[in-house]
């Protein structure tokens, strides 16, 4: 499930890996189910680092669900 851990520990990687111009790819296909509470965290606070010049793929089947 993806809740609220769950959006804080992913954030905590993708932070860790953002460098310049980087690509990051997100996979869901193992998520059972993703929590509008951890899907909301994650995307408020994913919005400052998307200026980083990085980009995020998401891949798989929850994939929609976790972007919204």
């Amino acid at each position: 499930d993806f809740d609220e851990l769950s959006a804080i520990e992913l954030l905590k990687v993708v932070r860790n890996s953002f460098a310049d111009g980087a690509q990051i790819y997100i996979h869901t296909e193992n998520m059972e189910s993703v929590h509008s509470l951890g899907r909301d965290i994650f995307l408020s606070n994913l919005g400052a680092l998307r200026y980083s010049g990085s980009r995020i793929v998401y891949k798989g089947s929850k994939a929609s669900e976790l972007i919204g």
